[in-house]
């Protein structure tokens, strides 16, 4: 099977091929170097491309980052799906300014039995 010349591409498909390249790297919330944290209680997650660590006042594991999931209706809006040996958490990352960082977060995690939701701030980090 060849491929179909440019010319007779039809032009909704070329405008996407396009454009795609230019949309991921406009929106920071699709980067998954992030660093994250909150308090009450004091918590922080590291992404770094599809590893994450993430502490929950004095427990830290590792997890995976297995889902990088934007918002249908907000390309902006990003959850990410962490997968660790024994938890899991879900971080769902979002434009905002938010004490010092320009991210705000919610985190869905559990602690020990009981399911909990957190809310902080993200920033990417300097590179």
């Amino acid at each position: 099977m060849r491929p179909m010349p440019l010319s007779s591409t039809p032009l909704p498909m070329l405008r996407a091929v396009l454009l795609l390249p230019a949309l991921l790297l406009a929106s920071p919330s699709w980067a998954t170097n992030l660093q994250c944290s909150g308090t009450l209680p004091n918590w922080q997650a590291n992404l770094d491309g599809t590893a994450a660590t993430f502490t929950l006042r004095d427990r830290t594991g590792d997890y995976e980052v297995k889902l990088t999931t934007p918002a249908k209706n907000d390309p902006d809006t990003t959850a990410y799906t962490l997968i660790g040996a024994t938890d899991t958490a879900i971080l769902i990352v979002h434009p905002g300014r938010c004490n010092t960082a320009d991210h705000i977060a919610h985190v869905l995690t559990q602690e020990r039995s009981e399911a909990i939701l957190l809310t902080g701030c993200c920033r990417l980090p300097l590179e």
